[in-house]
Order: structure tokens, then sequence, then C-alpha cells
């Protein structure tokens, strides 16, 4: 087996060399490259990069790509699988690290499982707010290819981040499951449109990715209009697929937080037209449910009696559909 790691590289002087270090300290003795994609963040990343893979002296083979301009988190991704030679993908941001036996755990889980999709690890918490990723705080089979439970589940509590996660290579290529570019909050958008894809997915409950909060990044940033107007993009292209009534209300429940957080946005006059169309196309769709439909209507007309009459009704009877359907137990390898 080997793995390619793929690790974008964007204005991360301060923390590109903790991040290669985590690289260079790994326990796993397999066949390991590192693809390093420069998107254009004209400071010393890329040197520096350099710089430490030179005084190197270890097993894993380094790949420098650069792109002539910048094409975002996403492209850079793409960039990497392009070139990758791996049997398994692993993304890597710059401004975190891998623990030293990372590789060594998340291999150890596609061997027990050959030709698994996905392999999720597990984080290192190291803040309160990053309790929820930990993937011991939930029931996860060690194994499953149940359809239905991995698309509910991907879509809820199995971490969305495209980091820390080994993808089978070739499932990746062959279904084109390339991360959109153009747009900020790309692990969203990917799990909204490719969880569907998914066919088998393990589980390493062994902490093997350290998360840093990068103050700097795009995300991060007071000024919203980026990350709204991508939220938008994603819930628009992702509406139309749904296949299950109960993601409308988690549909409508991301645009109201969106609205919610408007007063971040400059651009207030394009959000208001973009998102009332959104939310307008959904209330006149004839493949949108009655139920969801008052939902989103509310979203734009949202008076004392309305808003008194979706509380008492409809949010209580989803929650109460949902619990009588329940989701069917996942299917779990015996050896598992």
């Amino acid at each position: 087996m080997k793995i390619s790691i793929i690790i974008p590289v964007y204005k991360v002087e301060p923390y590109i060399d903790r991040c290669l270090k985590s690289v260079f300290s790994q326990t796993w003795k397999g066949e390991m490259e590192c693809i390093l994609v420069d998107d254009c963040g004209g400071d010393r990343s890329m040197e520096m990069a350099r710089e430490a893979v030179a005084a190197y002296n270890g097993p894993i083979s380094f790949m420098f790509l650069k792109h002539e301009v910048n094409k975002g988190l996403s492209g850079a991704r793409n960039t990497g699988v392009l070139h990758a030679t791996g049997d398994y993908l692993y993304f890597l941001d710059s401004d975190d690290e891998i623990t030293h036996d990372c590789m060594e755990q998340l291999t150890a889980v596609a061997e027990r499982y050959p030709g698994v999709d996905i392999v999720q690890g597990n984080l290192v918490v190291t803040q309160e707010m990053w309790r929820y990723l930990d993937t011991t705080n939930y029931q996860f089979p060690a194994y499953t290819t149940n359809r239905e439970w991995i698309e509910e589940h991907v879509l809820t509590d199995v971490p969305e981040t495209a980091w820390n996660k080994l993808y089978r290579r070739q499932w990746f290529v062959d279904k084109g499951l390339w991360f959109r570019e153009g747009i900020v909050h790309e692990d969203h958008q990917w799990r909204l449109a490719h969880a569907a894809q998914i066919t088998s997915i393990a589980f390493c409950n062994a902490p093997t990715y350290i998360y840093y909060l990068n103050k700097n990044s795009i995300t991060s940033a007071k000024v919203k209009d980026a990350s709204a107007f991508s939220r938008l993009t994603i819930l628009e292209e992702y509406i139309p697929r749904i296949s299950r009534k109960h993601r409308y209300t988690d549909v409508i429940r991301q645009l109201y937080k969106v609205w919610l957080e408007r007063d971040q946005i400059n651009d207030i006059s394009t959000f208001n037209r973009r998102y009332r169309k959104i939310v307008n196309d959904a209330i006149h769709s004839k493949r949108v449910p009655l139920s969801a439909r008052i939902g989103f209507y509310y979203l734009l007309h949202g008076g004392p009696t309305l808003k008194f009459v979706t509380s008492v009704f409809w949010r209580p009877a989803y929650r109460i559909i949902r619990t009588l359907k329940g989701v069917r137990p996942a299917k779990v390898s015996n050896d598992a």
C-alpha cells in the first residue's frame, strides 16, 4: 500500500516547519509520497518547505508543484490528487500537524478492510470547542457498507473535514469527487455533494490529527462575504439533490444561520437577492414537500403567527417522524 499526503501551501510561514516535521516523524514503514502544492501565497512558505525537505533524510519521497495563479484550497487539493500515485490519498492542511503514528494507525484499518473507500481518523482534542470532532463521542461501527447508514451519518455526525481521512484514490478519481473550486467551506460542499457516492467507510479511534485555529484564515475573517456567498452557493446546489425529506430541515437551519450573520457582509444587497431567490425557488418547487415549503416560507415571511404555528406543529412533527422512522443499524463486518 502506498499513501499520498497532499499539503496545499499558502501563506503559512509560521506553521509549515511544524507541519512537515510531523510528516518526517511518521513511524509507518510503508511507501509514502508527500505532495506540496504552492498556491501563490507570495511569502517564504515554499522556500522554507524546500529547505526543510532538503535537510530530511528518510524514506518519504517529496514532490513540489506550483500554480500559476491562486486557486484556493480546493484547487490545490485537486492538483495534488491529479499528480498522486498512492493507493490512498490523505489531505493535510499546512497549518496543522499529524501524530507520529498517524499513518500507522490509519493504514492498519485500511489493510483490515481491503478496498474501503474512506478511513476516518480521530482528532487530538486540544480545545474543548473541538470536542465534537472526537469520533469516540459516537457509536460508529468499525466498518460498514450500509449505504443508508453511511449517507445519513456522513451528513450529520461524521466529521465533515476533508483532512484526517484516507481516501481510496481510484474511487475518488473514478467517481469524479473533486473539490468545488472558487468557494470557501469546500469541505461542507464536498460532504453534501458526494456523501451518496461512499460505498464503505471505516473508523480509527486512535487520535491521528492535531488541528490549530489559524486566525488569518478566510473563514476567520471579520468580513464574511466570501463565507456567506459560498454557503449560499453550496445550499443552492444541494437543495435540488435532496432525496430524504428530513434533510430539508437541516438546510432551512443553515439558511437561517447565514441570514442571522448578514450584518457582517459588505455586499448586503446582492446577498439579499441571492438569498431570496434560493428560498423562493424552494417554496415553489414541486419536489419539495409541503412541510418543508412551510419552513422555507417562514424564512422570508416569519411573522408571530406563522412562527407560533411552525414552532408548535412543524418542528416537533419532524422530530417525531424522524424518531419513529429511525435509521437502520449498520452492517458491520464480522471482524469489526
